[in-house]
């Protein structure tokens, strides 16, 4: 099915959000988007939301932390995560994990949408083996309508228990805030200061409509472009209304899909890499009307796909894929063996090879979005040839062993 987005021409639409931020920012106190951004939520106990909710978990566990910031365990490895945020050891509710750093990737805006950064704030790496015991997570491949109910979850910055109030002056063409109590009116502006402390948390929000033409759009923060939709942090006391936070870059914001089994499904739709500020309001608060950026992952799902497929068709994790992953997959053909069924089809076959061929480095990965045919064709189909050979004995004399190797460390 042609997503909606294939026939929308982002060139034009950016061009005018950007002139549209610009222009507020300078003359009416709109938005700034500075970089760094728990999600903190609006409930009497500013402690709430720490546990998943028991009767609705889009995969609160899979949000994890690495130093003070956030990212998300998609499966089979593999950590998803803002691209500001560096790679890196990260811990979950099992323990902390080491990465591996030669599968570091930042993810890369689609060619057809022309006249942005090359790379989109977007970054995934694989763990060292073992890797978490978590499900893997549904990445979303359409687009966010908007109004449709999120979940979000980061292991941001607390706030204050108490809200606190400002009135806010011109003075020029700058804005000045001065905290005020409530009953000192009028007060113009109110939210939460940030506390000191950091916690994985879960609120909600909804997809709101603050591009000039849908749902979602590029915004660009430093000099990355990303594609993107928001949430707006609107007062509503006693609920869980979220506004992503400082630390809070890399978190994940889930969308409620269909229903399997009678139970509500969700979708990874989005990581969450930036927030939208008022003009002179002061650092490290959360106020009404502020933004949360989150990227659309719809868009890079077909990149999140490929760079786990060539996970897995380096088979031994050396780093490589080449002639000895060739002959793995081989030793294992005509079964099952989740080793070698590189596609998931449940058989492994000519087409699982294919994925070898597709992925093949003879080299070390390179994070970024390197390409991954590093070798001269005639090379390339040399060692294939080699390590096919290589499989023809390896599948005779070796293959129960090495079924019952890979199949119990990677499971099912």
């Amino acid at each position: 099915m042609t997503s909606p987005m294939a026939r929308h021409d982002f060139r034009k639409t950016a061009l005018f959000a950007r002139f549209l931020v610009l222009w507020l920012a300078g003359f009416v106190g709109s938005w700034n988007l500075p970089l760094a951004m728990g999600v903190q939520t609006q409930l009497a106990d500013s402690n709430a939301n720490t546990t998943p909710s028991p009767t609705d978990d889009p995969g609160f566990a899979n949000v994890g932390y690495r130093n003070a910031n956030t990212g998300v365990y998609i499966g089979e490895g593999w950590v998803l995560t803002a691209g500001h945020v560096p790679g890196g050891d990260i811990s979950f509710g099992s323990g902390n994990y080491p990465w591996n750093p030669s599968t570091n990737t930042v993810l890369r805006n689609p060619d057809e949408d022309s006249g942005y950064s090359e790379f989109a704030d977007l970054r995934m790496y694989r763990l060292a083996a073992p890797f978490p015991p978590l499900p893997s997570l549904r990445i979303a491949t359409r687009v966010p309508p908007t109004g449709a109910e999120l979940v979000m979850a980061g292991n941001g910055r607390n706030r204050e228990a108490d809200l606190t109030y400002w009135r806010v002056t011109q003075q020029g063409q700058a804005s000045v805030w001065q905290e005020v109590s409530s009953s000192d009116l009028p007060v113009a502006e109110q939210g939460y200061k940030y506390a000191a402390t950091n916690t994985i948390r879960w609120g909600t929000n909804q997809v709101s409509q603050s591009f000039p033409l849908g749902p979602v759009d590029y915004v660009r923060i430093g000099n990355v472009d990303t594609l993107s939709f928001a949430t707006k942090f609107d007062e509503a006391p006693g609920t869980s209304e979220a506004q992503a936070a400082t630390n809070d870059s890399g978190g994940a914001v889930f969308l409620a899909g269909g229903t399997e089994a009678d139970q509500r499904t969700w979708e990874l739709a989005g990581i969450m890499h930036g927030v939208g500020t008022k003009s002179g309001q002061p650092g490290q608060t959360s106020v009404f009307g502020n933004l949360t950026y989150s990227a659309a992952l719809f868009r890079y799902a077909p990149q999140i796909t490929s760079r786990i497929e060539q996970g897995r068709s380096d088979t031994n994790d050396d780093g490589i894929v080449d002639g000895l992953d060739a002959a793995i997959v081989y030793a294992a053909w005509g079964t099952n063996a989740q080793i070698g069924d590189l596609n998931r089809d449940n058989v492994v076959d000519g087409a699982d090879i294919a994925l070898i061929y597709k992925h093949w480095t003879g080299d070390s990965f390179r994070g970024g979005g390197a390409t991954h045919a590093n070798l001269p064709e005639p090379c390339r189909i040399a060692n294939l040839a080699l390590g096919l050979g290589f499989a023809m004995i390896s599948r005779v004399l070796v293959q129960p062993r090495l079924n019952r190797r890979w199949m119990g460390r990677r499971g099912s």
